[in-house]
């Protein structure tokens, strides 16, 4: 039980860590190509 809750909070984590990392990738392509 905890053992899946550790997991289940190790995925949130990595997922908000993946989108920030898109996001920030995002942004430097949009500064990148517009100027």
């Amino acid at each position: 039980m905890l053992l899946g809750l550790v997991d289940y909070n190790l995925i949130v984590v990595i997922s908000i860590m993946l989108e920030h990392q898109r996001q920030k990738a995002k942004d430097t392509f949009s500064i990148s190509m517009s100027g």
